[in-house]
C-alpha cells in the first residue's frame, strides 16, 4: 500500500512539473504590455545598477534575491527586476481602491498550507514570508469567484487546491496547475481566501448572475408605468383628494426606490466607491420604508372610507 502511495506522489509531481513547463512564466492575465511579471510586482533596481556601467547585460543580487540579466527590464534610465522569476511570488487582492496587507508571522499560523512542487506534500520548512508578495486584480475588473474547498457539497469538489511554494496553485480534482497571474489571496471574515479568475470560455457564475440581471431588468420596466400613474394623479384635479395623494407618495417612494437599486445591481461592484455605496444604501433604504409606510397609510384610509 506505500509502495503504490509513493508511486502516485511521485506520479502527481511529475504531472505537476510537465504543468509547470507548460504554463511557463505567464498567462493571459497579464496585460498587452507585460510580457513576463505584472507591472505591480516589479522592483525598483535603479540605485543598485548606478555604480555598474554594464547595465544591459549585467545580473544583480537585490537584498538577497538574484535577479538575472533576462529578469531585468529597462525602461529609459530606470531598472525594474521581476522576483517572480527567481521566487514563488504570491499575489494580494485588491478591489475597491484597497487591497489586502501581506502575510506576515503574526498571521502565518491562519494561512494556507504550503505546498512542495516535487513531492507535492505540506513543506513544514516553507514560511510564507518567503513569497515575494505584492497587491494587484489578476482579473482587471473581470469575473472571478472564491474557491470554497471546505464546503462538503459535491458540486464545490473541483474548489479543492494546494498552494506551492514556487507561486503556483494546483487543483488536483481538475488537475489543473495555476500561475500566480490567475489568482489572488484575500482576507475574509477572519480567514485567507482564494480568489480565481475564470478562464478565457468558462461560463461566469452559471446563472447567479444572469438571476441578479432579471430583478434590476424587471424594475427599470416597472418605473415608466409608475411615473405615468404619478404624473395622472398629479394633472388631474378630480384625483388628488387625500387617497390620491397619498398614493402618489407611495409611487414616487417606489420610483426612487427602484432606480436606485437597478443601478446598483447593474454597475459592476468593483467600480463602486465607498462613500457611493453607502450613498446608495440610505436612499434605497429609506426609499423602501417610505413606500411601506404609505401603503399602510392607504389601508388606513380605505379601512376608514369603506369599513
Amino acid at each position: 500500500m506505500t509502495v503504490r502511495h509513493d508511486i502516485s506522489v511521485v506520479a502527481l509531481a511529475i504531472v505537476v512539473q510537465v504543468l509547470l513547463l507548460l504554463v511557463g512564466p505567464g498567462q493571459a492575465y497579464l496585460r498587452a504590455n507585460e510580457t513576463e511579471c505584472p507591472t505591480e510586482a516589479l522592483v525598483d533596481l535603479t540605485a543598485s545598477f548606478e555604480k555598474n556601467p554594464d547595465r544591459n547585460g549585467s545580473s544583480i543580487v537585490v537584498d538577497g534575491v538574484f535577479y538575472p540579466a533576462d529578469a531585468i527590464r529597462w525602461q529609459g534610465n530606470k531598472a525594474l527586476g521581476c522576483p517572480c522569476r527567481t521566487r514563488g511570488c504570491l499575489p494580494l487582492c485588491c478591489s475597491h481602491d484597497s487591497c489586502m496587507g501581506p502575510v506576515n508571522r503574526s498571521t502565518e499560523a491562519e494561512f494556507f498550507p504550503v505546498h512542495s512542487p516535487e513531492s507535492m506534500q505540506v513543506d513544514p520548512d516553507f514560511q510564507v514570508s518567503q513569497y515575494w508578495q505584492f497587491a494587484w486584480n489578476p482579473c482587471h475588473g473581470g469575473d472571478r469567484y472564491i474557491l470554497t474547498p471546505e464546503n462538503p457539497d459535491p458540486d464545490f469538489k473541483d474548489d479543492k487546491f494546494q498552494l506551492l511554494s514556487n507561486g503556483s496553485m494546483y487543483q488536483p480534482t481538475i488537475k489543473h496547475l495555476r500561475n500566480y497571474t490567475d489568482f489572488c489571496v484575500d482576507y475574509m471574515n477572519n480567514t485567507y481566501r482564494m480568489v480565481v479568475c475564470f478562464d478565457e470560455g468558462d461560463t461566469p457564475a452559471p446563472s447567479i448572475e444572469n438571476i441578479h440581471s432579471i430583478f434590476p431588468t424587471g424594475m427599470l420596466i416597472s418605473v415608466p408605468f409608475l411615473i405615468a400613474t404619478f404624473v395622472v394623479y398629479m394633472l388631474i384635479p378630480e384625483l388628488r383628494n387625500i387617497h390620491g395623494q397619498t398614493l402618489c407618495a407611495y409611487v414616487f417612494s417606489l420610483i426612487v426606490a427602484y432606480i436606485a437599486l437597478s443601478t446598483l445591481q447593474i454597475i459592476k461592484q468593483d467600480t463602486i466607491s465607498d462613500l457611493s455605496c453607502y450613498v446608495y444604501a440610505y436612499i434605497v433604504h429609506f426609499s423602501f420604508l417610505a413606500s411601506f409606510f404609505w401603503l399602510n397609510v392607504m389601508c388606513f384610509d380605505i379601512w376608514w372610507t369603506f369599513g
